[in-house]
C-alpha cells in the first residue's frame, strides 16, 4: 500500500549524533528546518514537486509549550527561506501539532522514524524482530539502511538521506 502510493508520499530523513549536543531541543529545531528545506529543494530539483508549492507541517504532539514554540519558529524560518531561497515560490500554508493517534500519516511517519532510529543506533550484533521490521520497512520505501551523506551545519555534522 505504501509503495503503491509513493508518488504522493515522500520520506526523507535527517539525523545528528546526540553526543556533544548540549541543547537537544535547539538541535531538533534546526534539524526540522534543514530537513524541510533540503526536502523542498530535492523535490523541486527532481521535478517531483516543483515550485511554486504550498507546504503543510504536522508535528506529533509531545510537549504542548515546546511544540508550539518549535512550530512558530519553524514557520518564521520557512517564510524567510521562501523569500531568500525560493523566490517566494514556497507558500507556508499550515503548521499544526497533532496527536498521532488521530492521523494515520503521522503514525506512518512514526514507523519510518523508529525504523531509521533502529538502523542508525544498532545496540548489539544480535538482531531481533524490530530490526527485521525496520530493514524491511525501509526496503519497501526504497531507503538506504545507513548513512548516505554527511554535511556540516554550524557546529554539528548532520547525516542526511534524501
Amino acid at each position: 500500500m505504501i509503495a503503491k502510493n509513493s508518488n504522493v508520499i515522500s520520506f526523507k530523513a535527517i539525523s545528528v549524533e546526540r553526543s556533544g549536543t548540549k541543547d537537544t531541543q535547539a538541535a531538533l529545531s534546526q534539524l526540522y528546518y534543514h530537513l524541510l528545506i533540503r526536502g523542498v529543494e530535492h523535490e523541486d530539483e527532481t521535478g517531483r514537486a516543483p515550485l511554486p508549492r504550498s507546504i503543510q507541517v504536522w508535528k506529533d504532539a509531545e510537549s504542548p509549550g515546546p511544540d508550539k514554540l518549535l512550530l512558530s519558529e519553524l514557520g518564521d524560518k520557512l517564510k524567510q527561506a521562501s523569500k531568500t531561497r525560493f523566490e517566494e515560490k514556497l507558500h507556508v500554508d499550515h503548521l499544526e501539532v497533532v496527536d498521532s493517534k488521530k492521523l494515520d500519516l503521522i503514525q506512518l511517519a512514526d514507523l519510518f522514524t523508529s525504523s531509521i532510529n533502529r538502523i542508525l543506533n544498532i545496540e548489539s550484533e544480535k538482531e531481533g524482530p524490530k530490526d527485521d521490521f525496520a530493514k524491511h520497512f525501509l526496503e519497501i520505501l526504497g531507503m538506504p539502511t545507513g548513512y548516505t551523506t554527511d554535511e556540516n551545519i554550524a557546529d554539528m555534522t548532520v547525516h542526511m538521506s534524501l
